[in-house]
């Protein structure tokens, strides 16, 4: 089977309930290597707890969610240790600290360079998003207008 077909997020007939509310139901969704996937809906349509579900912050009533085959364990540093990486709707930025800083942050341990090369592994990073030019590893957060945020 060629890496493309591969499914490695794999959500099966999960249900989530909260008191008097039905948040999932049924839900299965699958991603497969090297595809990337946003969601989008109204509010209350479920996206944060779908995605809650999947890092391993919530635990569904029903179903299963796997990760390259492995089930979830219910913890979020486990999902992400697996490779699981999402990007929420509102991303916590630690104004005070560089765009390198943050960045290091917020990758799984296992991931991340050494200290004294994250300034350059940043770099490298911005250069193959195109971003080299506009956007500095050592500027701080705090410093960039709300578009440069959100690269």
């Amino acid at each position: 089977m060629n890496d493309g077909s591969r499914v490695v997020l794999r959500i099966e007939a999960v249900t989530k309930t909260f008191p008097g509310v039905r948040a999932l139901n049924d839900v299965t969704f699958d991603v497969k290597a090297g595809e990337v996937h946003g969601l989008v809906g109204e509010n209350g349509a479920g996206k944060s707890t779908l995605m809650g579900v999947a890092s391993g912050a919530l635990v569904p009533d029903q179903g299963s969610v796997t990760i390259d085959g492995t089930a979830v364990s219910g913890d979020p540093k486990h999902s992400r240790e697996l490779g699981l990486a999402i990007v929420r709707q509102e991303p916590s930025l630690m104004p005070d600290l560089t765009v390198a800083e943050n960045i290091y942050l917020g990758l799984p341990l296992g991931k991340r360079p050494a200290i004294s090369a994250m300034a350059a592994w940043t770099t490298e990073l911005m250069a193959a998003w195109d971003r080299q030019d506009t956007i500095h590893p050592n500027d701080l957060v705090s410093a960039l207008n709300p578009e440069k945020r959100f690269i």
